[in-house]
């Protein structure tokens, strides 16, 4: 082996892999630590290796993309090589990186994505740069009639040069066989819009509040709406820390909007509720508490029996929140299942008391499980429990 066969090698391990029916696609890390003077020096597309699986057989073929660095000089002008026009048999593809969205990486991306269209199921797209051409363009020209589930994010909201709505709009319409679908930091709808997709096929979807209130609004319109839909997930906003100062606070209008939508969903389904602030959690649900439930938009969810909790922040829960989460619970009419994903050790502790578990066992007479980080606890039983001591002690 040469040495630049070993130097590609060496590359190929922390770049991108590329195995039969499966495709990721993530920064490159090697690439990034490269010297300035490296970069400079070095015109040529970075090398990269993509293994595919050949359509009659489950062995492994490379192509290179790019001439490696050390023959940059030679080749100042190199282009980024294109895949084989010979059908790829991918059913994953998750692109993570802007670079590869990105002139002169789009060309190849988007050949590749549509050598693969046959077969792909799942794909999973973060752009931060640029984010607004480059989706026009891939929303004009990308066809995947088996795509399942789609996934279009970035890991924080940001309002300037995102993909615009009617975009991503286009790109729903266009493959209406979606059965999974997440949308965050984009390009928002409007408030009133009414979908032009009919999400006939959608089971999941786990978004920004003002794209539930958008698929919700086809509730009055037709005859059997959102026949499939099961699971709902609401974000809130999650913004870098940079500006996250100087922006206002989550709106709670926004998410009881969302809520409210979601009221009117004439079937039972899985809610959601991610929290990418420590204020906007516990402001939100004092609020609530406050409201009570003559006003709380929560008394209305008479169809939601399963209420997750994702606290994205790792925060530590103060002894308020603590002290009003069970009169919270208490204000969903026909919950029967709660859960909370991803708490800290110490949220976890207080949270599983005997003697909590017990009191929202009895605010809460509906309520059947508690998870705790995938620890189950059957209220029944304690209500049981409780109501055998009761006895005894009389």
């Amino acid at each position: 082996m040469n040495t630049n066969q070993q130097g590609l090698n060496s590359v190929v391990k922390e770049s991108c892999i590329v195995r039969p029916r499966k495709l990721s696609l993530n920064l490159f890390r090697r690439i990034g630590r490269r010297t300035k003077s490296q970069a400079i020096g070095n015109k040529n597309v970075p090398p990269v290796t993509v293994e595919t699986g050949k359509e009659d057989s489950g062995e492994a073929q490379t192509t290179n993309i790019a001439a490696d660095s050390e023959n940059a000089s030679a080749a100042p002008k190199t282009k980024p090589a294109l895949p084989s026009k010979c059908k790829l048999r991918l059913e994953e593809v998750y692109i993570h990186s802007d670079m590869l969205l990105q002139h002169p990486f789009s060309q190849w991306t988007l050949l590749m994505l549509n050598t693969a269209s046959e077969t792909i199921t799942k794909l999973s797209l973060k752009l931060t740069m640029n984010a607004k051409s480059t989706w026009k363009l891939f929303s004009a020209t990308l066809s995947l009639p088996l795509l399942r589930t789609f996934s279009f994010t970035n890991d924080f909201f940001i309002s300037s040069d995102v993909a615009l709505f009617t975009d991503i709009e286009d790109f729903l319409l266009n493959h209406p066989g979606i059965k999974h679908l997440s949308l965050y930091g984009v390009g928002l709808p409007p408030s009133s819009a009414v979908p032009r997709p009919r999400f006939q096929h959608l089971i999941s979807i786990d978004a920004h509040p003002f794209y539930i209130i958008w698929v919700m609004n086809s509730l009055p319109l037709n005859p059997d709406p959102l026949p499939n839909l099961q699971r709902v997930t609401i974000s809130s906003d999650n913004y870098p820390r940079f500006i996250a100062n100087g922006n206002p606070d989550f709106d709670d209008w926004l998410f009881d909007s969302a809520l409210e939508a979601i009221s009117s969903f004439p079937k039972n389904i899985a809610l959601t509720l991610t929290f990418n602030s420590k204020s906007h959690i516990e402001n939100w649900i004092d609020f609530h508490v406050r409201a009570g439930v003559e006003r709380s938009v929560i008394s209305r969810l008479v169809h939601i029996t399963r209420v997750s909790i994702s606290n994205n922040i790792w925060h530590k829960f103060t002894d308020a929140t603590l002290a009003n989460i069970p009169d919270w619970l208490a204000l969903f009419p026909a919950l029967k299942y709660f859960q909370f994903e991803w708490e800290l050790a110490m949220n976890e502790e207080r949270l599983t008391e005997p003697q909590y578990l017990a009191m929202i066992s009895i605010l809460c007479p509906k309520l059947e499980m508690i998870e705790v980080n995938w620890r189950m606890f059957d209220l029944r039983l304690i209500r049981k429990n409780l109501g055998a001591c009761d006895g005894a002690d009389r």
